[in-house]
């Protein structure tokens, strides 16, 4: 499995904020619909595949072991992983927000 982007981006990264018991990551991979080429690995790893949303750029959602841990898949050329990763460094850097 070739990774081109990981990252945790939820409330779990943000200093002193409240945050719930489960880490939002995200994983960017060359082609999300090709699921051949990560989520056998991911399984192997003990993540279990649990949604599919093809009109949300082909986002893929698992779980992680332990349910301690949602892994959100899109392709590299997805936007919203951008959004993603500026609403975290946002509230980073905001803490009125």
């Amino acid at each position: 499995m070739r990774c081109c982007c990981w990252s945790m981006w939820d409330s779990t990264v943000v200093p002193e904020l409240s945050a719930k018991p489960v880490i939002d990551m995200v994983l960017a991979v060359a082609d999300s619909r090709d699921e051949s080429s990560y989520v056998k690995p991911l399984e192997e790893q003990g993540h279990t595949l649990r949604n599919r949303q093809p009109e949300r750029c082909e986002h893929r959602t698992l779980n992680s072991p332990g349910e301690e841990g949602k892994l959100n898949v899109f392709s590299t050329w997805c936007e919203e992983i951008e959004g993603m990763l500026l609403f975290r460094d946002w509230l980073r850097t905001n803490a009125d927000d």
